[in-house]
């Protein structure tokens, strides 16, 4: 019982910190970010470049950053380099993420089916429910 209390106190708690955020950042929550690439792929060497460091054990790999056009998220992949036969492929290695202020919830963890809540918002604020191709429901 009280593992279901603390589960509805985190959702209330991540439910209100919704509250106060733009618009714009709830889209990205519930239907993905719209990244655009920033900075095209670059060969980085961790031994030889200043500030830079190895990604998942590997010195030598290739890096993008993009950044959502709607809320500003920012993240830079990284990728392994390797050549079979004459060509060049990449593999992903890693991303990381730089939230625009703001975006970030803070003091409560992951929460557990966040993408869900998000969702329902949708509902629980009223928006007309649809069906088929985009008619409102009956009575709706």
């Amino acid at each position: 019982m009280t593992e279901l209390r603390r589960v509805a106190n985190t959702e209330d708690a991540y439910l209100a910190s919704l509250a106060n955020m733009p618009e714009t950042y709830l889209e990205c929550r519930s239907t993905q970010h719209r990244m655009a690439i920033t900075d095209a792929f670059r060969v980085v060497d961790s031994r030889e470049e200043k500030g830079a460091w190895p990604h998942m054990g590997h010195h030598v790999y290739a890096k993008r950053t993009l950044t959502c056009d709607r809320c500003g998220m920012i993240r830079h992949d990284f990728y392994a380099i390797s050549s079979r036969r004459g060509h060049t492929y990449l593999t992903k290695i890693n991303a990381t993420y730089e939230p625009p202020e703001g975006y970030a919830v803070t003091g409560l963890g992951r929460v557990e089916g966040s993408r869900g809540l998000v969702l329902g918002l949708g509902l629980d604020l009223g928006e007309t429910p649809v069906r088929g191709r985009g008619r409102p429901r009956k009575g709706a």
